[in-house]
């Protein structure tokens, strides 16, 4: 039978991943003898090719895609699930960074300072009131946030309305916030772009809540 590797490999996304955008978070940047700068990371969504232009965000840095390598082989398109190393021509490239967002040029990731978002507390020392503040980790990005608002209470089955405005949120409560990060942040609705929409909250080293972003407000 199959290895459990080949058996992940072979999980595609759905196929509207595919016509999707072009998504994908920079884990790692590098240059190699001969190549150049390159990026690697993991396709989110969309499909990229040779010779493509993209866009890094946030920074708005630039680039012509020179080659995609998926295995360590050169291929002439990667897609959806892939990870892949890519090589980069372009002038600001030692301004892109690990957990920039490697996008379309014509249609980029939204740059967020403030969203709102279903949260699921855990167990916390602390309860979460107004102006809480944490660190959130989406994708390769930690960047400290402010829980600005509380604006309901949910059932966390049915996401039905229980309480509006509580004054404060305790461990195993589902919760609509409102999240200001300190720096633009990347990130998509849950709904269209499940990996760039669901982020953990940390404080103190502790993973204190799990997030999915519902609506962009700037």
């Amino acid at each position: 039978g199959r290895t459990l590797i080949e058996i992940i490999d072979s999980l595609r996304p759905s196929p509207r991943a595919m016509d999707m955008p072009l998504r994908m978070t920079v884990s790692d940047v590098f240059k190699t003898q001969g190549v150049g700068s390159c990026i690697a990371g993991r396709i989110e969504a969309g499909v990229l090719s040779p010779a493509a232009s993209i866009a890094f965000r946030p920074g708005d840095v630039t680039a012509l895609v020179k080659s995609v390598e998926r295995h360590g082989k050169r291929v002439k398109q990667a897609r959806a699930g892939d990870s892949v190393t890519v090589a980069l021509s372009g002038s600001d490239l030692e301004n892109i960074r690990v957990g920039f967002v490697m996008c379309d040029i014509e249609r980029p990731i939204p740059v967020v300072t403030t969203f709102l978002a279903q949260i699921l507390t855990f167990d916390m020392p602390v309860p979460i009131t107004n102006g809480f503040q944490a660190v959130m980790y989406l994708q390769s990005v930690n960047e400290p946030v402010t829980l600005t608002k509380l604006l309901c209470t949910v059932k966390k089955s049915t996401g039905e309305v229980l309480k509006k405005k509580p004054r404060a949120l305790l461990s195993a409560s589902a919760a609509v916030v409102q999240v200001e990060a300190q720096r633009p942040v990347c990130l998509e609705l849950f709904t269209d772009y499940k990996n760039l929409g669901r982020f953990t909250l940390r404080e103190g080293g502790v993973s204190i809540a799990a997030g999915t972003v519902m609506k962009i407000v700037s």
